[in-house]
C-alpha cells in the first residue's frame, strides 16, 4: 500500500526553525550526498548510498561524536528502531513507553519501538518470552523484520524442512533487496550493512530500486531542493537512542569534536579529554573568574588539570589542588584581574578537561580510578559586574583508569574470506596487538576470550600460538557456551609485548559437516568497561586490567566457508 504523503519535520540547532518536506506519490528518494556530516567519512560506495538515503529521510544522524562507524555491530533494539523509522508509515505507528517483554520495560529508550513492532506483529521475541534487545541482530532476523514490516508475500515452502529464515529470504530475494555479498544469515549485522538493507527495502517500496542500485555503483546523485543540513527524526519524547544524533555543538577544531569517553590514562603524560561540559553566559559578555573541578575521589596521580575550549585554546593557567579541601578532590584556578577568559553572551561554549600525570615512582600510581563529579565556573558580568556560578550542562564525566602502558588496538591479520579445509591444527585467525608503551615496561596479555560464529564445522582442540615462536598453548571451548574459546593464564613467552607488537594466532582441528551453507568466523568481541570484564584481560606489569578501549567487535577474523 502506498501512502499519499509523509510530512517530515526537521529541527535545526542553529537558529530554531523547521523545514517540512512533502513526499508525494510522485516524489523520488533524495540521494544527495550527506557524508560530509559524518566525521569518519568517506564511506565505500554501497554504504555511502545507503547512508545518504537514510540521512535524508531523517532516520540516522550519527553518534554523539559525529561518526557513523559502519563496521560496528548493532543490537536488536537499534535495528528495530531504524527499520520502523525508515518505513514511510512510521508516523502511523502507536508510540508509547510501555512494557511489552520482561526485558523491554517502559523506561527503556527502545520500548516505544520494540513494543510498536510487537503490536504490529513484526517481532515476537524468543521462546523464553524475552526480546533480548542488547543482542546483536543477525542478517536473518533483519530480513524477517523488514519483510514483515513491508508486508511481503511470505511462502511456506521451507517452513517444515529449511531454516526458520528461509521463507523470509525467499520473499526478499524475489524483490531484489538482499545484500549483494554472500553473508551467512546467522552472522551479526554491521551498521553499514543495516543501512544498505533498510535503504534497499525503502527504495523498492518507492519503485526506485534500480536508481538506488545505480547509486551504489557510484553514479552521480539525484539531488532535491531540501533545506536541511542535519536531519533529526521525530521520535518519542522519552527516546534516547545511540542511533540518533543528540544535537551536539559545532566545533572548529577536529581534535576536540569527540566528546569525552573512558580511557586508559598513561602516567607521566597529558591525557585526552577526560570530561567536558557546556557553559553559557546569560545576557552579557562575562569574564571567567574561577574554574573548579571536583573529583569523585582523591587521585594521587594527577599533577594538574588543564581546561581547553573548542578551538583548542588552553585557559591561561592549569588547575591545581585547592588547599582548603581536606579530601584532596578539588582542583581550582582563580584568575587575576586582567587575565580572565571572556565568555560571550548567550552562546553555548563547550570546554574540555585534560589531566597531566605524575610518573610512576614519582607520585604516579597504576590502576587509579578517575571520575569527575562536578565542573563549574564563576563568571563576572562585564556590564553588571555581578557574579554568577554556572555548572556544566550536557556534561560527560566517564570513568578512567591510570596505567603505565596500554593496548591501543587489535587488528585482524589475514584475508577477509577463505576456504577452510579439514585437518589438524588449521589456522582460524590471527590478531595483531598494538600497544602504547612510552617507558618500554611492557604489556602482558593474560587471558583471551574469543567468540566464534559457525555453522557446518566441528572444531576441536583449539590452541594459541605466537608468530615467530614454535610453542603453542591449549585453549578450551566453554562448556556452557560452545561459541566461546577461552585462552587463560598466558605465560610471558606467549603474551608479553615489550618492544615490538605481536601477532597471536588461533589453531584448531576442523571437521566439515554435511551441510550446504557452512561458515566459521572468530572475533575478539567485547571490549569491556571499567568494572566489566571484556574479551582481553591484561597487565601493565603493575596492575591487572579487565577491559580495553574500543568498540565491539574489537577485531573480526577471516570468514571461512
Amino acid at each position: 500500500m502506498r501512502y499519499p504523503f509523509l510530512l517530515i519535520t526537521v529541527l535545526l540547532t542553529a537558529g530554531v526553525y523547521t523545514a517540512s518536506v512533502l513526499l508525494t506519490d510522485d516524489s523520488r528518494l533524495d540521494f544527495t550526498d550527506r557524508s560530509a556530516l559524518y566525521t569518519d567519512a568517506p564511506f565505500v560506495g554501497r554504504e555511502r548510498a545507503a547512508i545518504n538515503v537514510l540521512t535524508n529521510l531523517g532516520v540516522i544522524a550519527g553518534n554523539p561524536d559525529g561518526s557513523f562507524r559502519p563496521r560496528r555491530l548493532l543490537n536488536r533494539a537499534e535495528f528495530v528502531k531504524v527499520a520502523l523509522l525508515s518505513h514511510p508509515s512510521s508516523s502511523s505507528f502507536i508510540w508509547g513507553p510501555i512494557t511489552c517483554f520482561p526485558d523491554t520495560l517502559h523506561q527503556d529508550w527502545f520500548s516505544p519501538y520494540v513494543c510498536a513492532a510487537k503490536e504490529k506483529g513484526i517481532v515476537e521475541g524468543y521462546r523464553d518470552g524475552l526480546f533480548r534487545p542488547a543482542q546483536p541482530v543477525t542478517y536473518g532476523e533483519a530480513v524477517k523484520i523488514l519483510t514483515v514490516l513491508y508486508e511481503y508475500r511470505i511462502g511456506q515452502t521451507h517452513a517444515a524442512t529449511g531454516p526458520w529464515y528461509a521463507q523470509y529470504v525467499d520473499g526478499a530475494e524475489t524483490r531484489g533487496v538482499l545484500l549483494s555479498e554472500s553473508l551467512p544469515y546467522m552472522s551479526s549485522l554491521t551498521r553499514g550493512q543495516m543501512a544498505r538493507l533498510a535503504a534497499a527495502f525503502r527504495a523498492e517500496y518507492e519503485g526506485e530500486l534500480d536508481v538506488y542500485r545505480s547509486m551504489e555503483s557510484g553514479e552521480s546523485p539525484i539531488t532535491k531542493d531540501i533545506n536541511h543540513q542535519s536531519p533529526i527524526t521525530q521520535s518519542p519524547n522519552n527516546s534516547q537512542s545511540p542511533i540518533i544524533n543528540s544535537q551536539e555543538l559545532p566545533t572548529t577544531n577536529e581534535s576536540l569534536q569527540t566528546l569525552s569517553q573512558s580511557h586508559f590514562l598513561l602516567l607521566g603524560q597529558e591525557s585526552p579529554p577526560i570530561a567536558d561540559g557546556v557553559f553559557r553566559s546569560p545576557g552579557e559578555d562575562s569574564d571567567m573568574v574561577i574554574v573548579q573541578v571536583i573529583l569523585d575521589r582523591e587521585v594521587k596521580s594527577i599533577n594538574e588539570l588543564v581546561i581547553v575550549d573548542e578551538d583548542g585554546v588552553e585557559l591561561s593557567w592549569p588547575l591545581r589542588l585547592y588547599g582548603f579541601d581536606i579530601y584532596n578532590k578539588t582542583f581550582r584556578w582563580e584568575f587575576e584581574q586582567g587575565t580572565e577568559y571572556i565568555l560571550p553572551a548567550n552562546i553555548d561554549r563547550r570546554f574540555f578537561v585534560k589531566a597531566k600525570f605524575w610518573e610512576l615512582g614519582n607520585r604516579g600510581i597504576s590502576e587509579e580510578l578517575i571520575e569527575i563529579r562536578e565542573f563549574s565556573i564563576v563568571l563576572r558580568g562585564r556590564v553588571s559586574n555581578q557574579s554568577l556560578q554556572l555548572f556544566a550542562k550536557d556534561a560527560h564525566f566517564p570513568f578512567h583508569q591510570t596505567v603505565q602502558s596500554r593496548i591501543d588496538s587489535v587488528v585482524h591479520v589475514g584475508g577477509e574470506t577463505g576456504s577452510l579445509t579439514e585437518g589438524r591444527g588449521q589456522l582460524l585467525t590471527s590478531f595483531q596487538f598494538i600497544v602504547a608503551d612510552p617507558d618500554r615496561v611492557g604489556v602482558h596479555l593474560r587471558h583471551l576470550t574469543l567468540s566464534v560464529d559457525q555453522l557446518g564445522f566441528r572444531m576441536l582442540r583449539p590452541e594459541l600460538g605466537r608468530e615467530g615462536r614454535p610453542e603453542r598453548i591449549s585453549c578450551f571451548i566453554d562448556g556452557l557456551d560452545d561459541e566461546l574459546i577461552l585462552c587463560p593464564n598466558l605465560p610471558e613467552e606467549m603474551g608479553l609485548i615489550k618492544e615490538d607488537n605481536i601477532i597471536l594466532s588461533l589453531f584448531a582441528d576442523i571437521e566439515r559437516l554435511p551441510v550446504s551453507d557452512r561458515y566459521l568466523q572468530v572475533r575478539l568481541h567485547d571490549p569491556g568497561a571499567v568494572g566489566k570484564m571484556g574479551a582481553i584481560q591484561w597487565s601493565d606489569r603493575v596492575g591487572q586490567l579487565t577491559w580495553v578501549e574500543g568498540e565491539a567487535p574489537l577485531a573480526v577474523g577471516t570468514m571461512w566457508k
